[in-house]
């Protein structure tokens, strides 16, 4: 798709030193904008700058040339670097690849300021889209220049486009020290962001790598000087404490961990960080930015290998052997090895109705699990706690049934000699849950919820894996049918009157 660089104010405006605080850009990315182009505009309040918009052609240099390196605001020369064997002609602030680099300055610490750098903010710009072809590679290539060769500038925010995404990043100088810390993150498909000379970033994720990059000691850095404690409670989202809370007689989050043997609040982490690595980097997601080139293709030959990189961790489960899996296998130092074998047998005379309601921390739990038959519920547990689908079985020594449960978004699915196994003739056929949500009637999703119950009775069913009330994002996802509406309000809402 087509990138572009808006010229706000009527041209690309070059920065001096007065107008360094002066800046706004603006970054639209391809599924925010009508014709699916990744959009920067880069203004500076100036009234002398019109027209200014520099041109530099692609080159090749021999080995050892050399380039001047002259400073953006005040055109004083820094010092020489080696120049590249190929560099891409760029226009204003646009590379012939659609690159596209815009800059606000917000300053920072003064003891962060290291004027020996050979790197100002404006060579590593102009620099990075004369040796850059997407915004990932100009990320690296601006970091590696600017701790080479040491940066010289204040704090700064790039805004990095090419034709199919966009970045922000954060950088500030070391002070005494060579190079720059930093943080880079990608700007999420459809959404606009702006920056006005104030840093961004104040939140990044740590194992994100296909949306987020910093540098190794962006951390250290700033624990060495002071800046951060390394204090978890201080950096946790109030939506996340929130969720570790123990609710009040309201259900609202009080300010008391629900858990009482728990150290503190911790952070939400991607406890599934390899697979969503693998589906940034080894597949094609469907985008509506470019419908034709990223629909599903039949791998040749009807194969697909996995990249070497993501087949040590996400292989693990392809083998499992109980007794001697390192992860989870009956051995000494496994997650889930323990050298004494769990009470059993117990004769505390309760039952899992009898808990009913009780909070997940009350030590009748665990009196509950003592009772536990290991050896005479032993297929009822399997069955339970193996993957069985549809169905749990029977354990006895704590009173708990066999049930059976199906799913069915608009008609309960009911066992018999039918079509996959199923006999439709046993339930009730209703609309598809979109046109359930075009009702806005509680009441008569009540109803439906009502005749669902009724249903499952009369036909043995214990439970329902309904209602899904996942959004709607897009009307090509397949399974939209099960889900009411893109509204969270309206879903919460008729989910509650069918239950």
């Amino acid at each position: 798709m087509k990138n572009k660089l808006l010229l706000a104010a009527a041209a690309l405006l070059l920065m001096s030193a007065a107008q360094a605080f002066a800046c706004t850009n603006i970054i639209v990315t391809k599924e925010a904008s009508i014709d699916g182009s990744t959009m920067v505009s880069y203004a500076a309040d100036s009234h002398w700058l019109y027209g200014e918009l520099y041109f530099k052609p692609a080159g090749a240099f021999k080995e050892k040339a050399m380039r001047q390196v002259i400073e953006w605001d005040t055109y004083k020369p820094l010092g020489k670097i080696p120049e590249a064997a190929q560099t891409y002609q760029r226009l204003g602030n646009m590379n012939e690849h659609q690159l596209i680099i815009g800059e606000t300055t917000w300053g920072g610490r003064e003891e962060q300021i290291n004027t020996d750098g050979l790197m100002d903010y404006g060579s590593l710009i102009y620099i990075a889209l004369e040796r850059a072809k997407s915004a990932r590679e100009a990320i690296k290539i601006i970091a590696d220049l600017a701790n080479t060769w040491g940066y010289c500038s204040e704090g700064e925010t790039f805004s990095i486009a090419d034709k199919d995404e966009a970045w922000i990043m954060d950088l500030v100088g070391k002070g005494k020290e060579k190079g720059i810390v930093w943080v880079a993150r990608r700007v999420p498909d459809g959404y606009i962001c702006a920056h006005a000379n104030q840093a961004r970033i104040t939140r990044f994720p740590l194992h994100d790598s296909g949306n987020c990059q910093y540098s190794d000691d962006v951390i250290s850095f700033a624990r060495a000087n002071g800046w951060y404690d390394g204090s978890d409670d201080d950096h946790i989202r109030q939506s996340e404490k929130d969720a570790q809370s123990a609710l009040d007689s309201s259900g609202s989050a009080t300010d008391t961990l629900s858990d009482a043997k728990a150290d503190g609040y911790v952070n939400a982490v991607n406890q599934f960080q390899t697979s969503s690595d693998y589906m940034n980097t080894d597949s094609v997601i469907l985008s509506r930015a470019d419908w034709k080139n990223t629909q599903p293709q039949m791998p040749e030959n009807r194969t697909k290998e996995i990249s070497p990189q993501f087949a040590a961790e996400l292989g693990i489960e392809t083998v499992f052997d109980v007794q001697n899996d390192p992860l989870f296998g009956n051995v000494p130092g496994s997650l889930v090895y323990t050298a004494e074998m769990p009470a059993s047998k117990a004769k505390n005379e309760l039952t899992v109705s009898m808990l009913r309601g009780l909070d997940y921390n009350d030590p009748k739990w665990e009196l509950l699990l003592d009772q536990i038959d290991w050896d005479a519920d032993r297929t009822g547990i399997l069955m339970s706690f193996s993957g069985a689908a549809y169905a749990t079985g029977a354990i006895d020594s704590i009173g708990l049934p066999a049930t059976v449960e199906q799913d069915g978004a608009n008609g309960l699915k009911v066992n018999g000699a039918g079509d996959g196994g199923y006999d439709m003739t046993k339930s009730s056929s209703f609309g598809f849950a979109p046109l359930m949500a075009a009702t806005w009637d509680t009441d008569l999703i009540y109803e439906v919820g009502r005749a669902f119950g009724a249903e499952s009775i009369m036909n043995g069913i214990n439970g329902w894996y309904c209602p899904a009330i996942n959004l709607h994002r897009s009307f090509f996802n397949g399974r939209v049918f099960e889900y009411y509406s893109e509204d969270p309000v309206l879903s919460g809402k008729l989910a509650a009157s069918v239950i």
